[in-house]
């Protein structure tokens, strides 16, 4: 059995043990057996089904308490199986979301922390600095470069921080490692979507 989750940016496949993280410009890998999707880019869903024609997209099939309107479906896969807790997922965008009790109460998008290069840059090209991920938050800075990557930093750490208050935050995503080790006590694991998205294509296997 294959997984398979579509994102913004590039393509994942999981094969047993085995993760392929390609973008779509990247030749698709060759498989025989049946891949379980999921997709919130169109353009990397036909791509999938042009190389593939033993596919099923499971965007349809999968239960997710939530009031939230049209909520992605990358996002339900990524809290299904979370009870209780904040669940970070670090990638092109950073979304940010609160389970109680198996439902969804409700959550909140970031930019993506590559995104803060160019959103400083449009503010001036004096702030168009490498940003720091090992910045510290202990102190403040004192030059221009360092005060640029605190300030990311901050921006992304300090709203998942207010809204846990001490709830359990589960992180993942392509800078999941990044936002983690700003968190104290937090859990991180890389393929927390593509994991759970095992667990329900498991479901629909004869």
């Amino acid at each position: 059995m294959i997984v398979c989750d579509i994102g913004n940016t590039n393509i994942k496949f999981k094969q047993k043990n085995n993760i392929f993280i390609l973008s779509y410009d990247e030749p698709m890998p060759k498989f025989d057996e049946k891949i379980y999707y999921i997709s919130v880019n169109k353009r990397g869903e036909d791509i999938l089904n042009k190389h593939f024609k033993n596919t099923q997209n499971l965007s349809h099939k999968i239960t997710f308490h939530t009031k939230y309107n049209s909520i992605g479906i990358d996002r339900a896969v990524c809290c299904k199986y979370i009870k209780d807790g904040i669940v970070v997922d670090a990638g092109s965008a950073v979304t940010v979301d609160m389970m109680k009790n198996h439902s969804h109460i409700g959550g909140f998008i970031l930019p993506g922390l590559k995104m803060y290069k160019n959103i400083y840059n449009n503010i001036s090209t004096n702030l168009s600095k490498e940003i720091n991920f090992d910045i510290s938050l202990e102190t403040l800075p004192l030059n221009t470069a360092d005060a640029v990557s605190y300030g990311a930093m901050m921006a992304t750490i300090s709203p998942i921080l207010t809204i846990a208050n001490n709830q359990d935050i589960f992180v993942t995503g392509g800078d999941g490692k990044i936002v983690s080790k700003y968190i104290k006590n937090s859990f991180y694991s890389k393929d927390l979507i593509l994991n759970n998205l095992e667990k329900i294509a498991k479901r629909f296997v004869c």
